[in-house]
């Protein structure tokens, strides 16, 4: 578990948070949804589409398109509306290489989530998806896995499938 003293937050610039919501726009086109579905089926719709893409399916995609970039965009953001997260930029400094990415974290910053890096996992290293296992626990059961404030604890590696689906 991280140790808050080695967590450094800092919010991103504005042109950075004004590329991920256009990204996740771009996204939703491309999965063919709407901005105004439910979050949770936007993220179902995150989450088969990684399991197709691991199948060697997906969408298609102009040469300037990056799918671990759209899907990762609109997933978070789909968290953030739902849950009051917020995007931040992190940097584990006790970490050997140290780690920096881009996330989004819980009221507490006690959870994290790092969208990018998990979807390029699943794309890249057959990782098991549990995007839509995670939205469900996070939004159902809130109080799950609450960790120390600003530990920035990783659920996406904390919610796990029982049973994997098929």
């Amino acid at each position: 578990m991280p140790d808050p003293a080695h967590v450094v937050q800092s919010e991103p610039i504005a042109e950075t948070m004004r590329l991920i919501d256009l990204v996740a726009a771009d996204a939703a086109e491309v999965l063919g949804v709407s901005l105004e579905d439910s979050p949770q089926s936007i993220v179902a719709a995150v989450n088969d589409c990684v399991r197709d893409l691991q199948k060697g399916n997906g969408p298609e995609l102009s040469g300037d398109e990056d799918i671990v970039m759209l899907l990762g965009a609109l997933w978070a953001n789909q968290i953030v509306k739902t849950l009051g997260w917020r995007w931040t930029n992190i940097d584990l400094t006790d970490r050997d290489p140290p780690f920096k990415a881009i996330g989004i974290v819980s009221p507490d910053a006690d959870k994290v989530i790092y969208p990018f890096n998990f979807v390029s996992l699943c794309v890249e290293k057959d990782v098991l998806v549990n995007i839509l296992l995670v939205y469900n626990v996070l939004v159902e059961k809130p109080e799950t896995a609450v960790f120390e404030p600003g530990s920035c604890e990783n659920v996406m590696i904390r919610i796990q499938h029982i049973v994997p689906p098929e």
